[in-house]
Parts: C-alpha cells; structure tokens; sequence
C-alpha cells in the first residue's frame, strides 16, 4: 500500500505488505513492541522562549558524540523546531503497524511533526485533545529500535499534551530548563510541581541564556525551594544559535552539559 494512504489499522487492511512483521500489538499507552528504550527523559518549563529545544538537541549530540545512541521525540507540535535545528527535511517511512524515525546528519533518531507536512510554516489549527492524540501517536507508533536515551522535547506550560507526556510509563525523569529571570523562576516552578503531582524524578535544572551580570539568582532559588539539583548553566553563545539557526545545531562539538550528561550517563547503571 502506498503509505500516503495506510490508516496503520492492520486490522482491516487487505493488503500485503512489507509492514506485517513490524506490526504493533497495541496496548495503550505503551511504545511501539520493537522499541527498545534503556532511558526516557522529558525536558519541560511552562515558560516559553527558554531554549527547550535548544538543550534538548545539544544534550542529545553531546551524548551521541559519546557513542550513545539518541532520540528525540518532539512533543512541542505547535512550536515543532527539531527538524528545523537539525536541518532535516525527510519524511519518515510509514509502514503498515507504525513508521521510522528520521536520522539527523550526525545520527540521532528524530521524529517531529514537520517532517509530516508538506508545509511546515502551516499553522497548527488543532484543539488540546487533538493535539495530545496525535502527540501520543509519536509515542506509541514510532518504531525507535534500541536506544540508550530517548529524550523528549515539550510544549510551554501545563497544557493537555505536557499533561499526556508526563503520564506516560516508563518516565525515567524531568529535567526542568529554566534562564536567570524571576518570571522564569514562577513559570519553571509549575513544571516542577506538576512533575512531583505525577510522582516523576526530578533529575535536576539547566538555566539556559546565563548572565552573570544579572543582581539576584533566581535560578539558585529555585534549586533551593524544591532541593534539585543545578545541574549546568549555559550561557549565550552567538555561534551555537547561528548553527541552529542554519539547520547545523550539530556542527560544533561543545562540553556545555558536563553534569548533565555525567548524571544521565550514570542513570543507564539504575
């Protein structure tokens, strides 16, 4: 079947195709059965603008230069960017029981909902539930093979597709992305609180855009309040967002994420 027109429904699917061994015995909520996922970690902040994507894809390049092997699930469909940094533009296969992830220039598994659209500046015209359904989709039907990490990028604030990820099984742990302003430190400080409504492990905090020159630490406050970890401070780097910018976030190898990747490497032993 042409996969522009499979439904993935097997079930009442006459035709025969080379998608029958990858065929998914769908239990809800679940991962695709081929998938083979050693650590699952979601990175969150109900503020907008603090550069979630933009960690997510460097921490995921500095542990595939490490040698581990690395997906990305792009949950932020309305503000879908991890293609875009990559420069990825290839459409996933679609089979019959669920579809391939992209592989970035440097090797990382990504799926992300441009890579769907034959327009990826289209809006996204779709209510909450619709938008958590189909995110849901990414998680259930995406056939990862076997990775060490599967990190997944999240939409600002507490809306119904955070809600659905933060509930999935097998959720290893929340890394909460904040910057050094006060507005971030009120905003993050919901992404924390929701994780420990969902009983999820607070692996730590990045600030992200780090200025020494700002007067009070919000950031340390934040570490305090709720007794996380400050896991590492990354500060602007004019060249890092000109390479994301031009679709090479990949480009430069960095050691920004030293903690951080230490403490996910150091996960895998649990």
């Amino acid at each position: 079947m042409d996969q522009d027109n499979c439904t993935h429904d097997c079930s009442t699917c006459g035709e025969d195709c080379s998608g029958e061994e990858f065929l998914n015995e769908v239990v809800e909520d679940t991962m695709h059965r081929l998938s083979v996922v050693k650590k699952t970690i979601i990175f969150a902040s109900a503020k907008g603008g603090v550069g979630k994507s933009f960690v997510t894809s460097l921490l995921a390049c500095e542990l595939k230069n490490k040698g581990y092997r690395v997906g990305i699930l792009d949950g932020d469909l309305s503000g879908s960017t991890i293609s875009l940094l990559f420069g990825t533009a290839e459409n996933p296969e679609i089979i019959k029981g669920g579809m391939f992830p992209v592989q970035t220039e440097n090797g990382i598994s990504i799926i992300s909902l441009p890579l769907l659209t034959s327009n990826p500046s289209a809006p996204l015209i779709w209510d909450g539930p619709r938008a958590a359904a189909f995110a849901k989709q990414f998680w259930m039907d995406v056939i990862w093979d076997t990775l060490d990490f599967l990190l997944i990028d999240t939409p600002s604030d507490t809306c119904d597709t955070t809600q659905m990820l933060f509930n999935l099984p097998t959720i290893d742990g929340v890394i909460a992305i904040t910057d050094p302003s006060e507005i971030s430190t009120i905003l993050t400080s919901r992404t924390v609180n929701y994780a420990k409504i969902c009983k999820l492990n607070i692996v730590g905090l990045i600030e992200n855009y780090a200025d020494d020159a700002m007067k009070a630490d919000y950031t340390e406050e934040l570490t305090k309040n709720f007794n996380i970890p400050l896991l590492d401070k990354v500060a602007f780097d004019k060249e890092l967002y000109q390479n994301a910018n031009d679709g090479k976030i990949h480009a430069k190898k960095t050691k920004l994420f030293d903690q951080t990747v230490q403490t996910l490497i150091g996960m895998l032993d649990k």
